[in-house]
């Protein structure tokens, strides 16, 4: 896969953005930022350079599966391998990889979809050997599958045809496979036995490379200070970044007057922005961890230092900084007004939990908890863009 590494940062190309086969595909236009053609990793995606190397994939990497957050990369990962795979077999057997050797992908409801409908018309072998003959295979978003036990069983059968073949498998998850409630041993097992690696949003590095990116695709040229400036306030996704420079491109066309891209006018712009969203986001967090905890919000904010309270406090707080990134210092705000130091251990010591290989009942709530509110925050962006009028020329 061609890639480049350099320092911290690196990058893999999204080859299916430029290849036939994926065309029409579903999970393609809903996971594509419009001119962006790389995923850029740093230190918070070490394990992903694995994915920047010429190294080529084992049969013990199969299935791959892909978990993290919504709008991190994931679809678009599993696309490109699955991509890199197919074109590297058609040439391998000189065939025509646009019109014959084809991958399978689904997403996971489009899977239980066309299962269901071939048990209704009868054509379940069809449906199977559609699947097992194809170059590589995609699932994406398999968390979704929790409650079809039937379509479980039928990935079961399947994994374990094209196991004999070799064929590569990829997925994509919220959750590593082991934490995924409500699927079944086997097919845990199954996801278990080949290679999981965490997606996670980008880090400093990343987004620096990220922000010149869309500063190509939206046509703007901003001061060098203010990238650096920008790097520690834009902790976003990348379809959120995305939306950020969107948003700022019709704000400048709606001025009506170039502006002067420097530190001063993006601290005009952020004071007016997303405090408010900000702080009614902690409300939610709060509200949703007392209501986990069987407790009050209140009690959250309180001094009391009963053990189920100190655990669900930590909890909250664990939240509002890998959620909102906002600082120690204002979180403590929330939290009855407490001090940057006690505000910062209880983070270390929830984080403790959700890194550690054990999987606790208190570990599974965290991160159910992560995945809802995540889902709840992906249509907003951390900051929303005032009046035009509101934003005077900077020198």
């Amino acid at each position: 896969m061609n890639s480049a590494v350099a320092n911290n940062v690196f990058s893999v190309p999204l080859r299916h953005l430029s290849s036939p086969v994926f065309k029409n595909e579903q999970v393609l236009t809903e996971s594509t930022v419009k001119g962006l053609f790389r995923f850029v990793g740093d230190s918070e995606n070490e394990l992903l350079k694995y994915l920047a190397t010429d190294q080529p994939f084992l049969d013990s990497d199969w299935p791959l599966v892909f978990f993290g957050p919504t709008g991190t990369g994931k679809t678009s990962l599993a696309l490109s391998i699955v991509s890199k795979l197919t074109d590297a077999n058609a040439d391998s057997i000189q065939i025509d990889k646009s019109s014959v050797w084809k991958p399978a992908i689904f997403t996971s409801p489009d899977f239980a979809r066309r299962f269901n409908s071939a048990i209704e018309t009868d054509s379940v072998p069809d449906f199977r050997n559609r699947i097992i003959g194809s170059s590589a295979i995609l699932i994406d978003n398999i968390h979704l599958l929790a409650s079809h036990q039937h379509v479980q069983d039928e990935l079961v059968y399947i994994l374990d045809k094209v196991s004999e073949k070799a064929v590569p498998v990829v997925f994509t998850s919220h959750q590593p496979p082991h934490l995924i409630p409500g699927l079944s041993v086997q097919l845990t097992s199954r996801l278990a036995s080949g290679l999981a690696l965490s997606v996670q949003a980008p880090g400093p590095e990343a987004r620096r490379e990220l922000i010149r990116d869309f500063m190509h695709i939206h046509g703007f040229e901003i001061h060098e200070n203010a990238v650096g400036w920008l790097v520690k306030k834009l902790q976003l996704t990348v379809p959120k970044m995305n939306q950020f420079f969107s948003q700022l491109k019709i704000l400048l066309k709606n001025s009506g007057s170039a502006r002067n891209l420097d530190v001063g006018f993006f601290e005009k712009l952020f004071d007016q922005s997303n405090e408010k969203l900000i702080y009614e986001n902690s409300r939610n967090i709060i509200q949703s961890v007392a209501r986990e905890f069987h407790l009050k919000p209140a009690d959250l904010k309180a001094n009391s230092r009963k053990q189920s309270v100190v655990l669900a406090r930590g909890v909250a707080i664990y939240l509002c900084r890998e959620l909102l990134r906002s600082s120690f210092k204002n979180i403590g705000s929330w939290f009855g007004n407490r001090d940057h130091s006690t505000v910062l251990h209880a983070y270390r010591k929830t984080k403790a939990i959700v890194d550690s290989d054990t999987n606790t009942a208190i570990k599974k709530s965290i991160v159910r908890l992560r995945n809802q509110l995540l889902e709840q925050f992906s249509g907003q962006m951390n900051l929303t863009l005032p009046r035009a009028e509101n934003l005077s020329e900077t020198s």
